[in-house]
């Protein structure tokens, strides 16, 4: 019989063999619909490649991934791994493949530059933070001095809802481009869970919309 030890250290000895095969076979290591979340919620950086098995581009496209994640170093500390459940990448807004999406501390971005992979490394290592402002009741006015006219520069805001489901969906693209927009216009969010004063004085009547 085996003994916890013995078979902690055969558990370990089959994820390295399967991580080598995935590496010399091009492809990224696979997990389940349902782990998805708890990787998520474990790890600060995980970068998901959404595929499907049928799919001729994300075959073109996968061992770009895997290319730039050998680029990376253990440091870095960025989990890569792919998923190829329709249901799972709907829940997320995907419905055209092959899509990589980057959550940094929950908060997903979505990859639309070309597949090379040394673009895409440094843009997991640039967008390791969230370049989006989050504005509230209490910050609005300090940061972005709307009422005053003073200029702390343009800003592009995306008022949305916790709990809308919508709000949810533009969020991996609104993330995205504040990584393109950055230093040449201010991306923010507002929630109006949490900012009711915003909301009537925008009077904002559903979600998501943009300001400029």
């Amino acid at each position: 019989m085996m003994s916890k030890t013995s078979f902690s250290v055969f558990s370990l000895f089959v994820s390295l063999c399967l991580l080598e095969i995935s590496i010399a076979f091009q492809f990224l290591p696979q997990i389940e619909g349902d782990q998805i979340n708890k990787l998520i919620e474990a790890k600060k950086h995980v970068a998901i490649f959404f595929k499907t098995d049928d799919c001729h581009d994300c075959r073109q496209k996968e061992p770009i991934i895997v290319k730039a994640n050998s680029l990376l170093t253990e440091n870095d500390g960025i989990t890569v791994v792919a998923v190829s459940d329709h249901r799972i990448g709907r829940e997320f807004g995907i419905y055209l493949y092959p899509k990589l999406l980057y959550f940094r501390n929950k908060v997903p971005i979505l990859y639309d530059e070309k597949y090379e992979p040394e673009l895409v490394s440094e843009w997991l290592l640039r967008n390791r933070e969230s370049f989006v402002v989050h504005l509230n009741d209490d910050n609005f006015e300090h940061d972005t001095q709307a009422a005053s006219g003073a200029t702390t520069g343009d800003w592009l805001v995306l008022f949305a809802h916790r709990d809308c489901a919508t709000s949810k969906l533009y969020i991996p693209m609104w993330e995205g481009m504040a990584d393109r927009l950055k230093r040449k216009i201010n991306v923010a969010t507002v929630d109006l869970a949490v900012s009711p004063k915003l909301k009537t004085r925008f009077d904002v009547a559903r979600t998501p919309i943009v300001y400029l």
